[in-house]
């Protein structure tokens, strides 16, 4: 459950990068975007301009105009912010190389051991090579 959750946000991530970038590029040609809600009495002014955004959403009371929120920052920032998630996704699936001298589940050294069995968690390793291994007689 936590891997596909994981999986879901590093996609969704992934896709707001997109979008950041693509606003970022955009905000080159196409520097405002209003919404107005005459019936709601309310107004959304979306601004993009030289790589900065800007969110004002403003609403109609009597005869003035009240700011309820404001917000500005650079394109950058949310860009780099989206592509943490995919990342870690990517670190995460990297193939790791298996050191033949370590425990491959809890990475305890295994030099000098004289069974198959690690001594920290009890994996069972068959491709160790053992020491100092004596004979055993079983004698009947």
């Amino acid at each position: 459950m936590k891997r596909r959750l994981f999986n879901f946000l590093a996609a969704a991530s992934l896709l707001l990068f997109l979008c950041c970038t693509g606003g970022w590029v955009w905000s080159y040609w196409q520097p405002i975007i209003e919404w107005n809600n005459s019936a709601a009495g309310t107004q959304t002014v979306l601004e993009a301009a030289h790589g900065w955004f800007s969110v004002e959403h403003s609403a109609f009371r009597g005869r003035g105009t009240v700011s309820i929120f404001d917000f500005a920052s650079p394109f950058w920032i949310p860009t780099l912010a989206s592509l943490i998630l995919p990342a870690l996704w990517i670190h995460a699936r990297r193939p790791r190389k298996i050191q033949a001298d370590f425990c491959a589940k809890c990475r305890y050294d295994l030099r000098n051991l004289k069974s198959r069995r690690c001594p920290e968690c009890g994996t069972y390793i068959p491709w160790l090579p053992l020491v100092n291994r004596r004979k055993v007689k079983f004698y009947r």
